[in-house]
């Protein structure tokens, strides 16, 4: 049986609900994978320079 988009994010809130602090923690990993993945794409040259002179 196929679960639904919407089913599953249900689902990974109520496991959520039991442990706030990972769930922060994912939700901060995955919006800052979220901006990387997206300055990659369309800044790779100033993501380097950014990198170099960090």
């Amino acid at each position: 049986k196929q679960i639904t988009a919407l089913q599953s994010y249900r689902l990974k809130v109520v496991d959520h609900v039991s442990r706030p602090n990972t769930f922060i923690l994912e939700m901060l990993i995955q919006n800052f994978l979220n901006d990387t993945i997206f300055h990659i794409s369309i800044t790779p040259t100033h993501l380097l320079l950014a990198t170099v002179y960090a």
